[in-house]
Formats: C-alpha cells, sequence, structure tokens
C-alpha cells in the first residue's frame, strides 16, 4: 500500500468514523444480549459457553476491523487533544466528525472558511495542516498494524 492509499484509507475511516463508531456500539450491545440473556432478554449468569456465546462471539468477530479502526482513531484524537489541539479540532470539524451523518464537501468547504478566519491562516496554510492531521493519525493505523503491506502477502521460506 502506497502512503497515499494510506493517507485515503484514513481519510475514508474519518469521513464514516461516527458511523462506524455507532456500528460497533450496536453490535456489542447485540453481542452482549445475545450471549447473557435468556428468553426474556434478562441477563442470565452462566460460567458455560453456549450457542448464544458462540453467535455473540461471532458477531463481534465481523465488526473487529471496524472496532480496530475506531479504537485507534480515537486514541489518535486523544493524544493529538493534548499535543496539537488545533489540528484535531480541524479534522473533528472538517470530517464532522461528531455526526452521524459525517462528512459532506459544503460543510467542508465552510468549516475552511471558518478555521483559516479563527487562525488567521491561508488556505493553502489550512491544507498543509489537514496533511500533518492525516499524516498523524495514519501513523497511529501503521503502528497498531491496520495496513497491509507487501510482506504480509509473502509466504516463508
Amino acid at each position: 500500500m502506497t502512503p497515499q492509499e494510506r493517507k485515503a484509507t484514513v481519510e475514508w475511516h474519518l469521513k464514516n468514523w461516527r458511523r462506524l463508531q455507532e456500528e460497533v456500539w450496536a453490535a456489542e450491545r447485540d453481542a452482549e444480549n445475545i450471549a447473557f440473556s435468556q428468553g426474556s432478554g434478562e441477563p442470565v449468569q452462566s460460567s458455560s459457553i453456549s450457542d448464544k456465546t458462540a453467535r455473540g462471539a461471532f458477531l463481534l468477530d465481523g465488526i473487529s476491523e471496524k472496532r480496530r479502526w475506531v479504537e485507534v482513531i480515537t486514541e489518535a484524537m486523544r493524544r493529538m487533544r493534548t499535543e496539537q489541539p488545533d489540528l484535531q479540532r480541524l479534522l473533528y470539524g472538517h470530517y464532522w466528525m461528531d455526526h452521524l451523518k459525517g462528512y459532506r464537501r459544503a460543510h467542508a468547504k465552510s468549516f475552511t472558511e471558518s478555521y483559516c478566519t479563527v487562525y488567521h491562516i491561508s488556505v493553502s496554510e489550512y491544507k498543509e495542516r489537514r496533511k500533518d492531521a492525516l499524516w498523524a493519525v495514519t501513523f497511529e493505523a501503521a503502528e497498531a498494524g491496520l495496513f497491509k503491506t507487501v510482506l504480509d502477502d509473502k509466504k516463508p521460506w
């Protein structure tokens, strides 16, 4: 995967972050309800593994990659909030990460103008800051092993 492909992958996940987060939370709730409920839906304590537990685990396995992306992006945003809060605000605002609808081009354009006005910077400087913030998240994702490399495809000798 080239650096540009990695950046595009990170951008896609930022654009859809809130939706992915909701999917992960819903799947976790569903898995918990499946695994620990009786017919009435009330939680039950059990020491043995049942079909319901296996179904819950299967449900969680289906969202494992989404869950990892949500965790990595959340951690990257937490780190940015302490180290570079302006870049964190830029990503949240540009990709509309607080909203379930996610990224909208018109909103991003409007946000760009207001951010440039507030921080007294040019649009080209804004683009550079956004690129720096994207690379920071890309680095976190690479460290977490979310990108497949050419070496992953090669078989051991």
